[in-house]
């Protein structure tokens, strides 16, 4: 999947048994090696989209 280049600001909330984990992410560059050499955050935020992707689809099959 592909993040896109240059795409933007997300805030990330994970639920955990010590408490909720807040992560803010801002402007987020996806050839910064940092993110080349560790993915992780990329794949979250790309499963994300998807999932918010197919949410919105269904919300649409709903209604008509």
């Amino acid at each position: 999947m592909n993040a896109g280049p240059g795409v933007g600001d997300f805030k990330i909330t994970i639920a955990r048994p010590a408490g909720t984990q807040n992560i803010e992410v801002l402007s987020l560059s996806p050839s910064r090696f940092e993110l080349v050499n560790d993915p992780s955050l990329l794949h979250l935020i790309c499963k994300a989209k998807e999932m918010a992707r197919m949410s919105s689809r269904s919300a649409h099959l709903a209604y008509r």
